[in-house]
């Protein structure tokens, strides 16, 4: 009632007006001047009405109190209030604004030390419960040098007799007393107190037994610890013999530790370095490795132990002989280590978990790991469906996946952890040295030196391993080193790639939060002192000689019964060194070793999933399954195997049983169509790449009924030039490629299953040295000039290097293009990159680069005429053209054909997610498309295709309707294709060949019509002649993308499989042109394990050429390594 009451008054209050101020002096509170003004039982009222008037009822009271007292008096009103229980509300909030109010006063250590008359408590100083405030505000004034400064202000007004009774006379406990400690030990430090000394002024030296267990013994194990640390060499024995020193015999000195235990269990302030000794059966141990000077060997069982150690030498080079008593023997039976599982509640909760040693090591391991498994858990879908497919997204494939990659992340955490160790290993050991001389200097040096190797190294660890779950999720790859190497050597064309807004948003958010993360961890590593991980390390869990009483144990009975235990120092030593070494190996190498053998034993699927990528690069690709190159090994014996690749219709020599390097002299079998040549006017040969051209995108080639419905139900077609060619010539409707480009060309020019690498190709790095054959070398017998033209650079992959270093003969580029156009076509070089878009970030458009292939063909060709009328014989000329309008992003071309009228393709793009990217692409085709069909139009009305046979095909395909292009694997890497030759195909012209077909076997074609050298064409592909009908209804073709799958196609079915996991889908290339139906559960057992032998042969001849490449022996009967 009276709660109720109070309420509704305050309410009344508040709606009149009434102030903080007026309801104070209401109560009289501003008339008290006794400092028991906190104990008005009015105040309480009066607080609650200031929270209702939504003012700080804390900050209005200090301004109220201020003015009549000191802040030394309020400290005291506060603290004697929360001490006898009168004070209702927090202490905290005075505390903080008080001190804030110092902070904005800049009131140094001292001002607030005698404003608080703490220089005038002389040995009752500890006592005191303001001291406290001091102490805090102090360490947020001067952080890590708190305790020097506090020091410094003490011996202002302390001499050094006063502090050692304030240490004495105080009882000092809670928060207070780990402070206190610091500063009487950096007070000590300065008079340079001995620890003996430092034992004495404590006055433990006359405690007995209870001399470990008084609250003054943890206050002189800190100073203590504090006097080892400034010296080179550390002794971890040396507590013990100092201790020793204190005790008449080793058995007090167990009887002491005994009763610190049994009287203090598992206090938390129990010193951790004594924790090893709390068994007395350790102390003999530890004591038989110190050193006393001037000893010799007593065997004088009726000496005092103290005796005997004073006697013995420090050159021991013999076991310790020391005896031991009935009563010792009594005391260690009668000893036992606490059970762990007897530990209670409040026993833990007095734990200072600080104080643990193994913390720091603790935190790296928590913190990395769940870091590590929260990206895992984000990618474990897109990994598993990447390396298989969606249905071996099962329980067992994730718990199985999740499992080996914590064991990865947890081998890869080690060796983090242990880097970091060397680094605080290093850093305290200048530290030793030069810390004495250097003061703050260093210790500031040292924690930017901890920060940023903190920090580089998390960087390190991590940034592959978030980049690689990135490039997962987003773009179907693993992350490497040799890609990112490809990566910075490509850079330039890195703003011509396809990344969508939303990967670059993602990449920058991602990064932002490793470089927080980063921060985060260096700065708890800087901040927290037990995050030093020299306090401890792993090799101190399996064995140490002071808390194994086995090592080196030798036992016997002397004259008198009395027991002897013999240690041996050097021994004990060096088998601790042993297992030291050992828990490294095991740590380091062992564990690795276990990993690697765990992924061993799993499958492929799942050894790829819990991949640590950063860990796989570390140790040289260890962690990866085992690669194609091995099994090719044991694929070999059924010789001569070589065989099954090379098409029957080729007549041929090989040059050894291991090698598709032959000799070909010849084509037999039906023909498919024929073309006549003229052996003394052998036609010109031009083939023309089209930059990102996709079979889908020719309706003459697709089909009216279109199965797949690409076109949407239209009648348009997006390649009216091509359609219109192609049906003067031979079409290809079923033939495909390997993407990218340089993959392509190797299957064009070379007619090779194409280098399989997600980061490099067979032409990366120019291979000036890597000896070929193929179309440029073939056409160079036959005696014709070779030319290579593009309006693209030829930086990427090396091609300038590349094609004059392999049969070109002429190479012209982007830059050779641009001058010509400017020369005889008055572009400004202003043109290129400004408004009228003559050029892009590729190179120059196909506009201008047909027109100045057009005039330089017309012009040889005059050539070739005025030769042939002054009865020389003709050299003709091998072209190859490769277009770049259409590559991506599809952005920019010419502003004359932006403004041109065009056709209107929405019918296809309209409702996709994708739309304005899928109508850039069109556009884009279409112009490439029109600039084709000026040129072909210009060389059939000049006379020049009447002398030329032209083959044109898409480089490979493309798929702007998803993020992902080659998630449309058809649409990247089946193509549209035509051979065209004017006046020489007869009856053929309008053929359509749905024989499936591979570029690589456009060697072979070009070959078979055009005719071979005398004495035949060395060479090494595997393509078979298109103008002869296929010699089995099952033939196959190969055409994979390294960065997602490998393929294999047989008619109109196509299987895409796996290099190295089980995964396979196979679809039907007509109907399911979006793969939605696996047709593989509905083959019978002996199907499926047709199938199954053509993906081992497809895994065969991609691992031989890939083989090939690396060891420079593709025109070689064996390479060096196998001969």
């Amino acid at each position: 009632m009276a709660v109720k009451l109070e309420s509704t008054q305050f309410k009344i209050w508040k709606e009149k007006g009434k102030t903080s101020d007026e309801f104070f002096k209401m109560l009289r509170l501003d008339t008290d001047q006794s400092i028991d003004t906190l104990k008005s039982p009015g105040l309480v009222s009066w607080f609650s009405y200031v929270k209702k008037i939504s003012e700080n009822p804390t900050e209005v009271l200090y301004r109220k109190l201020e003015i009549r007292f000191s802040d030394a008096e309020i400290l005291k009103m506060f603290f004697a209030g929360r001490k006898d229980g009168t004070l209702k509300f927090s202490l905290g909030p005075m505390v903080r604004l008080i001190k804030g109010n110092w902070l904005g006063q800049k009131k140094t250590a001292e001002d607030v030390f005698t404003d608080l008359s703490l220089h005038k408590d002389g040995i009752n100083f500890f006592e005191n419960p303001i001291l406290v405030t001091w102490f805090t505000y102090v360490k947020i004034m001067h952080q890590e040098e708190a305790d020097n400064v506090m020091s410094s202000v003490m011996t202002k007004y302390y001499d050094d007799e006063t502090v050692k009774k304030m240490v004495t006379h105080s009882s000092i406990t809670g928060n207070l007393k780990a402070t206190a400690t610091q500063v009487v030990s950096e007070l000590w430090l300065r008079e340079g107190m001995s620890a003996h000394e430092a034992f004495k002024v404590l006055r433990l030296s006359g405690k007995g037994d209870n001399a470990l267990s008084d609250p003054a013994f943890g206050t002189w194990v800190s100073y203590f610890n504090k006097l080892q640390r400034k010296k080179m060499n550390q002794d971890e024995y040396a507590i013990i013999a100092e201790l020793s020193k204190h005790f008449d015999n080793d058995l007090n000195l167990a009887r002491a530790l005994k009763a610190a235990k049994t009287k203090l269990q598992s206090k938390s302030w129990i010193p951790r370095e004594l924790k090893k000794y709390q068994d007395p059966r350790a102390v003999p141990a530890a004591l038989s490795s110190i050193n006393y000077p001037g000893a010799e060997i007593s065997m004088d069982s009726t000496a005092s132990p103290r005796q005997q150690l004073d006697g013995q030498s420090t050159r021991l080079r013999s076991p310790i002989i020391r005896p031991i008593h009935a009563d010792t023997c009594a005391i260690e039976l009668d000893t036992k280590l606490p059970r762990r599982c007897n530990w209670s509640i409040e026993s833990f909760r007095e734990v200072d978990i600080g104080s643990l040693p193994w913390l720091g090591w603790l935190f790296i391991y928590a913190f990395v790991q769940f870091y590590f498994s929260i990206s895992r858990c984000l990618a474990l879908k897109a990994l598993v469906i990447m390396h298989g497919s969606a249905t071996d997204y099962t329980a067992f494939v994730k718990i199985s996946a999740l499992s080996l990659g914590f064991f990865e992340d947890f081998v890869c955490t080690t060796y983090f952890a242990t880097a970091l160790w060397i680094s605080d290993t290093l850093k305290q050991i200048v530290v030793e040295r030069y810390g004495s001389t250097s003061g703050l200097r260093l210790d500031i040096a040292g924690k930017i030196a901890t920060f940023t190797v903190s920090w580089v190294l998390f960087m390190a660890m991590m940034a592959p391993f978030v980049a690689d779950m990135m490039l997962v999720v987003y773009r179907d790859m693993r992350f490497s080193f040799r890609l990112l190497a490809s990566l910075i050597k490509e850079r330039e064309y890195l703003k011509a790639a396809p990344i969508s807004t939303d990967e670059v948003q993602t990449a920058y958010v991602t990064a932002g939060y490793l470089f927080v993360i980063a921060s985060l961890f260096a700065i708890v590593r800087v901040w927290a002192k037990w995050a030093d991980l020299t306090l401890w390390n792993p090799t101190q869990i399996v064995l140490n000689p002071v808390n194994n009483s086995t090592i080196g144990k030798l036992s016997k009975r002397g004259a008198g019964g009395v027991k002897y235990d013999a240690l041996g120092r050097e021994t004990s030593t060096t088998r601790y060194q042993v297992v030291r070494v050992a828990v490294v190996i095991t740590g380091l190498v062992l564990l690795p070793g276990i990993a690697v053998a765990v992924r061993s034993a799993c499958s492929p699927l799942v050894a790829y999933a819990a991949l640590n990528v950063t860990l796989n690069e570390l140790l040289l690709h260890m962690f990866e399954p085992a690669p194609m190159e091995v099994k090719l090994a044991n694929l070999i014996e059924n010789l001569p195997w070589v065989e099954e690749f090379i098409d029957k219709a080729e007549e041929h020599e090989r040059f050894g049983d291991d090698t598709l390097f032959r000799r070909t002299t010849g084509f037999k079998g039906e023909l498919a169509f024929n073309i006549s040549i003229d052996n003394d006017n052998p036609p010109n040969v031009l083939i023309i790449g089209v930059e990102s051209f996709r079979y889908r995108d020719s309706r003459y080639l697709v089909g009216e009924e279109d199965p797949s419905n690409l076109f949407k139900g239209s009648n348009l077609t997006i390649t009216p030039n091509f359609d219109r060619w192609a049906k003067r010539g031979v079409a290809l409707r079923n033939i495909w490629s390997s993407i990218p480009t340089s993959r392509s060309l190797e299957s064009v020019l070379y007619a090779q299953v194409p280098y399989h690498s997600n980061t490099e190709t067979g032409i990366t790095g120019g291979k000036r040295n890597t000896k070929l054959s193929g179309l440029p070398q073939l056409f160079s017998e036959k005696g014709y000039e070779t030319y290579f033209t593009t309006g693209s650079t030829l930086g990427f992959d090396n091609w300038d290097t590349f094609l004059p270093s392999h049969g070109f003969d002429n190479v012209w580029d982007a830059d050779k293009m641009k001058r010509m156009a400017e020369n005889n076509f008055n572009i400004r070089s202003q043109d290129w990159d400004n408004d009228e878009h003559r050029g892009f970030s590729w190179g120059a458009h196909d506009d201008l680069s047909f027109r100045l292939l057009g005039d330089f063909l017309l012009e040889n060709r005059a050539k070739q005429v005025e030769r042939a009328r002054q009865g020389e014989p003709k050299v003709p000329m091998f072209v190859t053209h490769y277009t770049i309008s259409s590559h991506e992003p599809y952005d920019s071309l010419p502003k004359w054909y932006e403004e041109s009228e065009k056709p209107d393709f929405s019918a296809m793009y309209e409702g996709e997610q994708h739309a304005d990217r899928i109508k850039r692409y069109m556009n884009a085709r279409y112009f490439t498309d029109t600039e084709l069909g000026k040129f072909m139009d210009r060389m059939h009305n000049q006379g020049f295709l009447h002398d030329t046979i032209v083959v044109i095909f898409g480089d490979h395909g493309q798929a702007p309707e998803v993020d992902k292009f080659n998630l449309h694997e058809e649409s990247a890497t089946r193509v549209p294709a035509a051979i065209i030759a004017e006046g020489r195909l007869g009856n053929a012209v309008g053929l359509v060949l749905n024989d499936v077909a591979e570029q690589y076997d456009l060697l072979n074609t070009l070959a078979d019509i055009t005719g071979l050298p005398k004495g035949g064409f060395q060479q090494n592909g595997v393509g078979r002649s298109l103008k002869r009908k296929a010699s089995s209804k099952k033939h196959v073709v190969y055409s994979n993308d390294p960065l997602r799958k490998m393929a294999i196609v047989r008619g109109h079915e196509r299987l895409r499989y796996d290099e190295i996991t089980d995964s396979m889908m196979l679809h039907d290339t007509e109907t399911d042109f979006h793969m939605t139906t696996d047709l593989l559960p509905l083959l019978k057992p002996e199907e499926r394990a047709e199938w199954e032998a053509l993906r081992e042969d497809g895994r065969r001849i991609t691992a031989y050429f890939k083989k090939r490449w690396d060891e420079n022996c593709l025109l070689a009967v064996q390479c060096e390594s196998l001969s």
